[in-house]
């Protein structure tokens, strides 16, 4: 409350009010003059001589200094990095709950705090074939407020506790994730775990889920990036792939609320992923979450999971996308790639990371440094559960798409006929292992590495041997493996600008099969095919009659 101010303090605060411009008191005021009264004589008064101001002092520069640079001869070679440190992995602890699932823990005691990360099977891949995108709204609505707690007080309580939980799927898997403070896990944990068991699903919530996405798509129409993003996929997987197919208006218009209470239904513990990390026990999980999920029961869709098809790229080579006006275009040429779990992986890696991963890369010193073609370009391989693409290309200048399309094809035809030297390789083996324990820093990066894992079917000590595999790599085996899994002759691809600016150029390079055998394909926002429009018949001139 304040205190009311002091009357001298008032009394000074009217008398400046005049004099600085703001409101006075009436008691302030000065009378004006009546307009028919004579001005008051003033007195004369001399004017004072002027002072004679002293000359201001010149500024004068100081005269150019003279460098002197040491040549001692250990200048001229770069300083050797010291070797690296010993790194291990942390442990995983693997035991399961009563309740059947399986838990992943890595003990953390020096930070107080708990990162919890529940994984299903399933996932877009359930999608109704025309609601695309649908069990990802599900998913996220599911951590949208309880039975009891509306989405405003259901944040109100995390934020009480300085805590998180959230959701969200993918093609082939669910996560519901929570972090707390040690102190606050338990009331976390309440939350997180009625947010699993009862969730909400509010009609109101559903529907502003729903506009929100309906706004979002609407949106990246205007974005080259975003409509890259949209259509990318599908030229790679094909249209119906479930890792291909396209999200869009009319889908979500189909959304009901019934089937996402119906979704939340089908998640059950058996054959589910549970992965702790942070400053708890294995005890303390058993207690703390196993005995909240006791009721939860029934088998995950783990043993009868779908697996998707192999990809069926669209037919055709360059495929393009019209956004009137666009500033740039962004560029990607992608084909089939191998597995995750391929044996020569680490000789895969440090190839694409030679081609395209890094700043220092082929790509981008092309694309960026030497040709000033955009800000930066990469290119590399990218994987899901069972399948693996390679993509390369980044937002180009419109005025240089065409020609930045033809300088990347040409660094991965010549990495495949060539593959890296010594020099390259040595440089990303080295940053690839000084990276490694980037994996592990934080209980979200450890969480996510473990995993990723297991997503894959990888064995938990994957990292234990890591590094000697990484440095055991050679120059021979990182060119075979550009050889076998590099294929200029099967990309596809993307471009997405402005039609005025880029699509002649692209048509050249299409007729003259400059990248290859397929022409051109053009596409809208939702990856449909849009017809070529015939040529304008010209009319003849209409003849005008001579007056009179």
């Amino acid at each position: 409350m304040r205190s009311p101010m002091k009357p001298q303090v008032m009394l000074a605060l009217a008398a400046l009010l005049p004099a600085c411009g703001g409101g006075s008191s009436v008691a302030t005021r000065r009378p004006l003059p009546s307009p028919t009264a004579a001005p008051s004589p003033r007195p004369t008064v001399a004017p004072s001589p002027s002072p004679t101001l002293a000359p201001a002092p010149m500024l004068t520069l100081a005269a150019p200094q003279e460098l002197g640079f040491p040549d001692e001869p250990f200048r001229k070679d770069e300083p050797a990095a010291a070797a690296p440190r010993a790194f291990v992995p942390p442990t995983v602890q693997r035991f399961q709950l009563e309740s059947g699932i399986d838990v992943f823990l890595v003990e953390r005691h020096t930070i107080p705090t708990v990162t919890v990360r529940l994984a299903f099977e399933g996932g877009g891949i359930e999608d109704p074939p025309g609601q695309e995108g649908l069990i990802s709204l599900c998913v996220s609505l599911m951590t949208d407020g309880t039975e009891k707690l509306d989405k405003l007080a259901f944040e109100a309580a995390l934020a009480d506790l300085a805590s998180s939980i959230g959701s969200e799927a993918g093609a082939d898997w669910q996560t519901f994730s929570m972090s707390a403070l040690t102190r606050n896990l338990e009331p976390t944990l309440d939350l997180f775990v009625d947010s699993l068991l009862h969730p909400g699903m509010r009609q109101d919530e559903f529907e502003r889920n729903t506009r929100r996405r309906i706004e979002a798509l609407r949106a990246v129409r205007g974005s080259v990036g975003g409509v890259a993003g949209r259509v990318q996929s599908s030229v790679i997987y094909g249209p119906r792939h479930p890792h291909g197919r396209i999200i869009t208006e009319a889908a979500v218009g189909k959304y009901s609320l019934d089937a996402c209470k119906a979704h939340a239904k089908t998640l059950h513990p058996r054959g589910a992923r549970l992965f702790v990390a942070g400053d708890i026990t294995a005890e303390q999980v058993k207690a703390s979450i196993g005995a909240r999920l006791a009721s939860f029961t029934g088998s995950s869709k783990a043993a009868k999971a779908k697996v998707p098809g192999a990809p069926a790229p669209r037919p055709g080579k360059i495929f393009f996308v019209d956004v009137p006006n666009a500033p740039q275009s962004v560029i990607a040429l992608m084909h089939v790639g191998p597995a995750r779990t391929a044996p020569d992986y680490a000789q895969t890696m440090l190839m694409a990371s030679v081609l395209g991963v890094g700043f220092t890369s082929r790509i981008n010193m092309n694309i960026r440094e030497q040709k000033g073609y955009a800000y930066g370009a990469r290119g590399g391989f990218d994987y899901t559960r069972k399948f693996g693409t390679f993509t390369a290309g980044g937002s180009i200048r419109t005025d240089a798409t065409v020609e930045a399309v033809k300088e990347i094809f040409a660094e991965i035809d010549k990495m495949q006929k060539g593959g890296p030297d010594e020099s390259e390789l040595l440089r990303e083996k080295t940053g690839t292992v000084l990276a490694l324990p980037a994996r592990f820093e934080t209980a979200g990066a450890t969480l996510g590495t473990f995993e990723g894992l297991t997503y894959f079917g990888l064995p938990l000590d994957y990292y234990a041997s890591y590094i000697p595999k990484v440095q055991a790599v050679t120059v021979k085996a990182a060119a075979a493996a550009a050889k076998k899994y590099l294929k200029p002759k099967e990309l596809r691809v993307l471009v997405v600008g402005d039609a005025k600016a880029v699509l002649p150029g692209l048509r050249e390079l299409a007729q003259k099969g400059l990248l290859g055998k397929g022409g051109i394909t053009l596409l809208d926002a939702d990856g449909n095919v849009v017809p070529e429009q015939p040529a304008a018949t010209k009319k003849p001139p209409e003849t005008v009659p001579p007056p009179g």
